[in-house]
């Protein structure tokens, strides 16, 4: 791969960092400050965790027919906004209904920001999650900007709908048992690994440390 080609990888990875590892993971982080402070029940905390898995589903199932209306490159350009978008506004309220409607290295990126920036600010501060929120707003705004020239097409380049049969389909399941495995894993992380930590009464520094070393060994495992 030349030079080039790694420049536009490196900048392409950062849809995930943006996507999963400040819109998805950094959830974690934020909800126990939040529940504090918002005097949420556990059935809203685990409401709004739902929430946020079952709008991941439905942008990764309307990613296709969005591309093929709009292009493969204005859809990863609209998926970089809407997510900087929708961190911007979790910032802006307080209400707990509200957000309901708002390369996997990337995404370990996502995570160690996320892990290193996020426990020192709140710290014995869990008033400020929205300055947290709007931090990961202006960090996936920055990768929006970093990324939005590495996304491009040329006509006729690309699998279709009318281009992939039933047996190029099928060929992918390796991928779909993997990305299966993937998410089985670090869905028990998101969800439980804050509160775990705090109910061991971890030091702010060891909650950075074992978010960040996540997000580095998510940004391993690909080439491993």
């Amino acid at each position: 791969m030349t030079r080039a080609g790694w420049g536009q990888s490196a900048r392409l990875a950062l849809g995930t960092a943006s996507a999963l590892g400040l819109a998805r993971f950094a959830y974690g982080l934020l909800v126990p400050a939040m529940r504090a402070e918002l005097h949420w029940s556990l059935a809203q905390a685990g409401t709004l965790t739902t929430a946020n898995g079952v709008g991941y589903l439905l942008g990764a199932v309307a990613t296709a027919p969005v591309a093929r209306r709009l292009s493969v490159p204005a859809t990863f350009r609209l998926g970089m906004v809407l997510t900087a978008a929708a961190l911007a506004a979790t910032a802006a309220t307080t209400r707990s209904a509200a957000p309901l409607t708002i390369y996997f290295s990337g995404a370990g990126l996502g995570i160690a920001f996320s892990g290193t920036v996020i426990p020192p600010l709140l710290g014995q501060h869990p008033s400020r999650w929205p300055l947290a929120w709007g931090i990961l707003a202006a960090a996936a705004g920055l990768a929006t900007i970093i990324s939005w020239t590495a996304a491009s097409g040329r006509p006729g380049t690309g699998a279709t709908a009318s281009t992939m049969d039933l047996r190029g389909v099928a060929r992918l399941w390796p991928v779909a048992v993997a990305y299966l495995l993937f998410a089985a894993g670090y869905i028990a992380y998101i969800t439980f690994l804050s509160a775990y930590l705090a109910a061991h009464h971890a030091s702010v520094g060891q909650v950075a440390l074992t978010w960040a070393l996540l997000g580095l060994a998510a940004i391993a495992a690909p080439a491993l």
